[in-house]
């Protein structure tokens, strides 16, 4: 039996590209990335946003929940 892709729920995935960084008022930032899964085919998507990889979580794959 063929899956229906309207049963399909998309995979989104957060990325830190630590390949493209910029420096801005001395503090290095990275850009972030959405990959979109979806019926066999992926996309990239770029999100305008960067932060500094010292705020990344690794493990969780989001940025660190950090108190001000």
């Amino acid at each position: 039996m063929k899956r229906k892709i309207v049963d399909e729920f998309p995979k989104i995935r957060v990325v830190l590209r630590t390949d493209k960084k910029s420096v801005s008022n001395g503090v290095e930032k990275c850009l972030l990335n959405f990959f979109i899964a979806f019926g066999g085919d992926t996309i990239k998507k770029p999100t305008g946003r960067s932060i500094e990889p010292v705020f990344w979580d690794k493990k969780c794959k989001k940025i660190r929940n950090v108190s001000a």
